[in-house]
């Protein structure tokens, strides 16, 4: 099992939806919108937003791994939210002071992004690093000690989601050493000192972060719009014959936002509206259907085999136990185990 669904399994995802009778009825009106114009201001489509996460998500996780090595503490950075924002919105909603890193990537990817903490992170991160408990004076202003620790750290995390990000598209993804700029403020004077694309809409991921019982906060990546689109071309199944990208061992969503472009080619329909319309006809978007279908085959295999949870993961497409568990409480309110040891 590699983690995609099987094309069985995309025929009953369609075919209980309407199938190829509702896509054929469809197929006019799925011209016409692929033909129209775009608009000036950028959108997202869910299915585009779910890519994105993904790819995030994927990678942050890989990071995750390396943070907590780096700190010796737990850390946790959960499924993303994506959404189109402006500078002016970030400051509504962003506290401040906080530390922006610039991650600029030299090979692989065209292109750069921000990601932002927040000032009291930035503070306790270093602490752990140099061996301390993490408490930390919040009247203390951050110093140049700080933001050179953050960026050590940052750029071994980045480092490792670039590697993760290699394996997901089959090609050498590597970044320059991120640089640490504090934000004050949000004023105008700040926009003198941000990279371009912040002055434009861009691309916004919000992730939150535990770490221990220090830290639970929001941090953000946020893509300039080419970027991000280059991500979802890069992340879409190509119709060239050339190899698609590995998600096997990413989420369940991951795999599904593969699996869209093949149902669509299936159906003559484009891969925006077939995501829409699975949304639409069925109140559920495409991976969070995707995961339906295997927390029900693990189930399956829970009750009537003797197979670990491990392989049980892997055979529903998931290489991370941990996050098999957690998608397997988060439906049935219990572990696979608990659900196993059942009477």
């Amino acid at each position: 099992m590699d983690g995609m669904l099987s094309q069985e399994e995309i025929n009953a995802l369609l075919n209980g939806m309407g199938g190829e009778d509702a896509a054929q009825d469809t197929a006019a009106d799925t011209a016409a919108d692929t033909a129209a114009p775009q608009t000036e201001d950028f959108t997202l489509a869910d299915s585009d937003k779910d890519a994105v996460g993904e790819i995030s998500n994927i990678s942050m996780g890989t990071a995750a791994t390396t943070l907590s090595s780096l700190l010796n503490q737990k850390v946790n950075i959960t499924t993303p939210k994506v959404s189109v924002s402006s500078w002016d919105d970030l400051a509504e909603r962003y506290d401040r002071p906080c530390v922006m890193m610039q991650i600029s990537y030299k090979e692989g990817i065209d292109g750069n992004n921000v990601l932002i903490l927040k000032e009291n992170d930035v503070k306790i991160i270093p602490d752990l690093m140099m061996g301390g408990a993490g408490e930390v004076d919040d009247s203390e202003p951050l110093s140049e000690l700080h933001l050179s620790a953050i960026g050590e750290a940052m750029n071994q995390m980045m480092g490792s989601a670039a590697t993760s990000m290699s394996s997901m598209f089959n090609r050498k993804i590597d970044i320059s050493p991120p640089t640490a700029n504090v934000i004050e403020t949000y004023s105008d004077t700040s926009m003198d000192t941000i990279p371009d694309f912040l002055k434009n809409k861009f691309v916004l991921v919000a992730f939150r972060m535990q770490i221990g019982d220090l830290i639970d906060s929001e941090i953000m990546q946020l893509y300039p719009i080419d970027f991000a689109k280059e991500l979802l071309k890069m992340f879409t199944a190509p119709d060239d014959g050339t190899v698609a990208p590995q998600v096997g061992g990413g989420t369940a969503s991951s795999a599904a936002s593969a699996e869209v472009p093949s149902a669509a080619q299936q159906f003559h329909l484009s891969t925006p509206y077939i995501s829409k319309y699975i949304k639409e006809k069925s109140g559920k978007t495409f991976g969070e259907q995707v995961i339906a279908i295997r927390m029900k085959r693990a189930k399956t295999l829970l009750k009537n085999g003797n197979m670990t949870v491990e392989n049980i993961a892997l055979s529903v497409g998931y290489q991370n136990v941990e996050h098999f568990n957690r998608l397997f409480k988060k439906a049935y309110n219990m572990t696979p185990m608990q659900f196993r040891n059942q009477k």
